[in-house]
């Protein structure tokens, strides 16, 4: 049985279910669309990384976003969506090291871009035999998620500090537009030193200065 289809009885009885994405499986500055799993950053950065997608779980998104449950309700199929922004070779990458735009800002404009959602082409795989529509992340259910102290010192999995995080999370919440909340990989490289850098990394802290959602002891 189809994955996403067990989610769906997953879901039916009584289960939470969510979906991980890497950033190029849910991308909303494409309307491209395919099965592959195999395809380069766009405008040729990085030529010999070709593990990137097209909007691949976006088909399942949108083709299984509800559940018909056992009281003839309706609910989403997905009560959280997880995007990977620790992608290797994101575009949260390209733009932080290459176009030396701040981190916040491009966070600040991207979850935007998810929430209100983007045109994806399933009409040109005949395969999957869905009509090309507007796809979007509710808000309620989106997370964000981001390396912790493994990444950094190059371009490949950028390192975004929980205060970037903050600063974009602060800008958004103010438009009301703040995602439910943000995630990290991973837990065993909590404390770790960056690399470049002098001082332990403890993200989950980080993220608490600004979400405060766990008392701190002091």
């Amino acid at each position: 049985m189809p994955l996403e289809f067990f989610s769906q009885l997953a879901k039916a009885d009584g289960y939470i279910v969510s979906m991980v994405p890497a950033e190029s499986y849910l991308d909303p500055t494409t309307s491209e669309f395919d099965q592959s799993l195999l395809h380069t950053y766009p405008d040729g950065w990085q030529p010999g990384f070709t593990y990137h997608g097209r909007n691949p779980y976006a088909y399942i998104l949108s083709r299984y976003a509800h559940t018909h449950m056992p009281d003839g309700s309706r609910m989403d199929t997905f009560d959280l969506v997880l995007i990977q922004l620790y992608e290797s070779y994101s575009h949260l990458s390209f733009n932080v090291s290459q176009l030396n735009q701040p981190p916040a800002a491009y966070l600040s404009a991207w979850v935007p871009s998810v929430l209100a959602g983007w045109f994806v082409d399933f009409g040109s795989d005949a395969d999957v035999n869905w009509p090309s529509q507007t796809v979007r992340v509710p808000q309620k259910n989106l997370l964000v998620g981001f390396a912790n102290g493994w990444a950094g010192g190059s371009d490949k999995n950028v390192l975004i500090m929980p205060e970037d995080v903050g600063r974009a999370h602060a800008a958004l919440d103010a438009q009301g537009l703040a995602p439910r909340g943000y995630f990290f990989w991973s837990i065993s490289q909590e404390g770790s030193v960056p690399p470049g850098q002098q001082t332990p990394l403890y993200f989950a802290a980080g993220l608490n200065d600004f979400m405060q959602t766990r008392k701190v002891h002091l």
